[in-house]
């Protein structure tokens, strides 16, 4: 296979061994190592790099996870433009729009009135609310100061890191 018209993906090499192919060479990637848990599975929906699943950006190009969706991000396939799920593997493709949140807003709900899990609710994290409203009232407001510490981590963070951690991704907690 080394025709460049072949859509990047999983097939057979030489030796029978399934290998990515990304669409004009084999990469050192197998079947097996796509099976590991040990091994990065992740694709940037832009360059299709492989990339840490955890990662708010891509490593190789910069942008931001789901920003744009021009290769699955399951399995690296090259995707068209508004389609909708992968031919290759079937993920979803379409990009999840997060609802606008501030980080201003976000932290100086949890500088002021943290204690209350206003700023938790804001993001959208209810169950972290209601724990922090109940930590607070069980621990005499003591427990008030883990707000006040994420408060000052939001306003540290980038606009980007904020969004990436916060808002798109699901960190409920610093």
């Amino acid at each position: 296979m080394t025709d460049n018209q072949t859509p990047p993906g999983w097939y057979p090499d030489a030796q029978g061994v399934q290998r990515y192919w990304d669409g004009t060479e084999w990469t050192e990637h197998t079947s097996a190592d796509a099976a590991s848990p040990a091994l990065v599975t992740a694709y940037c929906t832009n360059c299709a790099a492989l990339m840490d699943p955890s990662a708010p950006a891509c490593t190789a190009c910069g942008f931001g996870v789901g920003t744009v969706v021009n290769y699955c991000r399951s399995c690296g396939t090259q995707a068209s433009p508004g389609q909708a799920m992968c031919l290759a593997c079937g993920s979803n493709l379409t990009i999840y729009r997060a609802e606008e949140k501030s980080k201003l807003v976000a932290g100086l709900l949890a500088l002021l009135i943290g204690g209350l899990g206003i700023h938790k609710f804001y993001l959208g994290y209810t169950n972290a609310g209601v724990i922090q409203i109940v930590a607070t009232i069980f621990t005499c407001g003591l427990a008030a100061i883990i707000p006040f510490i994420e408060g000052i981590i939001y306003l540290t963070k980038t606009d980007a890191e904020f969004e990436a951690i916060y808002v798109i991704g699901t960190r409920e907690w610093f």
